[in-house]
């Protein structure tokens, strides 16, 4: 067995910061599902690669995931947390709670994604910003 699915889980928020597509990529199966809430329902990692290329092109100069909680049985592992943006050197914040179901070779095979992207737009547009769809 590879990492604990806990801290899989945990490096894989951590590489949001990298904004390296790629990176973030290979922590999935290439049969995964990530399920990103408002933004659909992705198959494969191609699909998921680009899902992470659109939102890295809406503009956002840094992005950092902070983990409030964090539970794990066995290959489950839920969280909550907070997403950080800059964007145009403004801070934007958006809650965030996921799912994540880790296989035995420590790579995520699904991922449920949930949170409120009415509140970001509504943050962006306050700061005269597009927001994304």
């Amino acid at each position: 067995m590879g990492s604990s699915p806990e801290s899989v889980v945990r490096d894989f928020l951590a590489a949001f910061t990298d904004r390296s597509v790629e990176k973030l990529v290979g922590f999935f199966t290439n049969d995964a599902v990530f399920d990103c809430g408002p933004r659909g329902v992705h198959r494969g990692t191609e699909a998921i690669r680009s899902e992470f290329e659109a939102e890295f092109a809406m503009g956002f100069e840094s992005i950092k995931i902070d983990v409030k909680s964090l539970v794990a049985n066995g290959g489950l592992v839920m969280m909550e947390g907070v997403e950080n943006y800059i964007i145009g050197g403004k801070p934007f914040h958006l809650e965030t709670i996921g799912a994540f179901d880790i296989n035995l070779d420590g790579l995520i095979t699904r991922w449920r994604y949930s949170y409120d992207l009415t509140r970001l737009k509504d943050q962006m547009k306050a700061a005269g910003f597009n927001a994304p769809t």
